[in-house]
Order: structure tokens, then sequence, then C-alpha cells
């Protein structure tokens, strides 16, 4: 595994050190700017981890090729040098799909997501009924996941 570089990520932490961190991650062709104003609502309650996913915002000089496997690493890595243990997560669109991914290879590190516009990520789990919906619709030559018309 190709060794990442680290993105760029603001931590604020005036809320005190007791205060619960939230992490925060943008979409495709965002950046953490996007939240300003949920920052100035939520920097007196919480520790705000904010970060720019390579190829994004301060991180566009972060080199590719990347994917959501790479964005979730990235944020890992945000997460560990800023020693943040455990986090509430809110992602929109891609962010959403990363905290998605997060969640499931490392859920002792997420108290709770807000996944906003979630994108499935093609390696999450997916559960056995959902396969097993998929291949009927499939056998059956529907492809409408929805109620009968």
């Amino acid at each position: 595994m190709r060794r990442l570089a680290l993105p760029y990520y603001e931590a604020i932490t005036g809320a005190g050190p007791s205060a619960p961190w939230l992490v925060v991650v943008h979409g495709a062709t965002q950046h953490s700017g996007l939240f300003s104003a949920q920052v100035e609502t939520f920097r007196a309650s919480r520790r705000l981890l904010l970060v720019d996913l390579p190829g994004h915002g301060r991180s566009s000089n972060v080199p590719g090729p990347y994917g959501l496997a790479e964005y979730a690493r990235s944020v890992m890595a945000a997460l560990d040098e800023s020693r943040v243990d455990e986090a509430h997560f809110w992602g929109t669109h891609t962010g959403a799909g990363i905290g998605l991914l997060l969640a499931a290879r490392h859920p002792g590190r997420f108290t709770s997501l807000v996944v906003d516009g979630a994108i499935r990520p093609s390696d999450a789990p997916r559960r056995p009924h959902a396969r097993a919906a998929s291949r009927r619709r499939e056998r059956n030559g529907s492809t409408s996941r929805g109620g009968s018309t």
C-alpha cells in the first residue's frame, strides 16, 4: 500500500478538552470552507476537525491517484495525527461515502454518522438480504427497487 501524504486539516479546539469531536468531510469538487456557517454554530460546544480531501482545497497539492479508499486513509491519518480517538462524523456526498467506509472499518472510532447525499462505497459490506434481493431482481429482469406500478 502506497503511503499517502497527509491532507490539510484544521482542528478547532476552543470548546475545551472534554468537548466531543466532530469530524467534517466535504464532497467532490468542494473543500472544508463549505462548512463555515456550521463551524460558527458548533465551535462553542464541539471540537471540530475539518479535512480537505487530497486534490481539494488546501490539499490540492497532495498527489493522486485517489478514490474512496485513499480518501478514507487520509482522513484516518488526520484523525491519528490530531489524536482524535472517538468522534461524531459528518460528511456530504463523497465525504458521506468516506464516513460509511470508515464506520464499517473502524466502528469504535465513530459515535455517530451524519451522511448527506451518501454514495455507497463499492467495497462496503452488503447485507446478505440485500444481495439476495438483488439476485432475485436480476433473475426476474427487473431493475426497479421501488414498489409495484
